[in-house]
């Protein structure tokens, strides 16, 4: 059906795309009609059968009433719910991202609050709140707190600076938040408040801790470093005896092929055979530099 209205490419690149990005909206046709024309509490089955909503075929519709009559179909649906009812905050932003949110605001409205945000995103279409929900609470305190503070305030003190700083109280406590709010997903402090004030939000002490935190690091990188130039030292000293205990090897490996040499002659005297253990002996011992001039004479 979508390939009769577009002119798409072939291929299963396409394809999934086109399955991913039909998945939503389908499931939110699905989730209409369900709610508009099926009815398993007052209605039998053959009820619902008969309860054919405009635009679907009589075999798909039977098809989607015996599924969610299914046992398995009312737990994930009532699973859902309960999920559902778990969050608070229920934006009505739909698919537009709060980012290009943000982006459509700007360019009708310019300079905005993040209290006049909120409001944009949790109102419904006529700008009211459902009662009794968490948005609706915040909003009204917030509402409150604002006139409090122009009421009380003798500085000529910008209203979108006095809805911001009402926001962050009341929506952060006065922290700083680790996740800041309709900003959507991978929006860090820093990203929002900038490095001087994330440290002026956090006060003097997040400063002195920061310093405390500096000096630490330096100390410990200091001992690392002593660290690292006492296993440098070791390090040479190893390097150093095992070429001496290579070419002590290395002389000892010629001496012996002289021996043997003598051997095949039957020229072997006694000395040379207690020099050719002597040297072995001391190679054995790790005798170092001592060793390697005594084998020499």
């Amino acid at each position: 059906m979508i390939r009769k209205h577009f002119v798409l490419p072939d291929g299963p690149l396409v394809n999934k795309a086109l399955v991913m990005r039909i998945d939503k909206p389908w499931n939110n046709h699905r989730y209409k009609l369900k709610k508009d024309f099926f009815d398993p509490v007052n209605k039998s089955r053959e009820e619902n059968y008969a309860n054919v909503p405009e635009g679907v075929s009589t075999r798909s519709w039977t098809e989607l009433v015996d599924y969610w009559l299914l046992l398995e179909a009312m737990e994930k649906s009532e699973m859902g719910k309960n999920a559902r009812a778990l969050q608070g905050n229920k934006h009505n932003s739909g698919a537009t991202s709060f980012a290009n949110r943000r982006v459509d605001m700007k360019e009708k409205k310019g300079v905005f609050s993040e209290l006049a945000f909120f409001k944009s995103v949790y109102a419904k279409e006529d700008g009211s709140f459902k009662e009794g929900t968490l948005p609706h609470q915040f909003v009204e305190d917030a509402n409150k707190k604002v006139q409090e503070n122009l009421a009380s305030s003798s500085s000529s003190k910008p209203v979108i600076e006095i809805e911001n700083a009402v926001f962050n109280e009341l929506m952060y406590k006065g922290e700083v938040p680790k996740r800041p709010l309709n900003y959507g997903f991978g929006v860090k402090q820093s990203d929002i408040f900038g490095v001087e004030g994330l440290l002026r939000k956090e006060g003097s002490s997040y400063v002195n801790n920061n310093a405390m935190e500096v000096e630490n690091m330096k100390g410990e990188i200091s001992v690392v470093k002593k660290q690292n130039e006492d296993l440098a030292q070791q390090n040479q000293v190893l390097n150093t005896k095992f070429e001496e205990t290579t070419q002590s090897f290395k002389m000892i490996a010629s001496f012996l092929g002289q021996v043997l040499k003598e051997v095949r002659k039957g020229n072997v005297s006694s000395n040379l055979l207690d020099g050719a253990e002597s040297a072995i002996t001391m190679v054995t011992d790790d005798s170092g530099g001592n060793g390697n001039n005594q084998v020499e004479k």
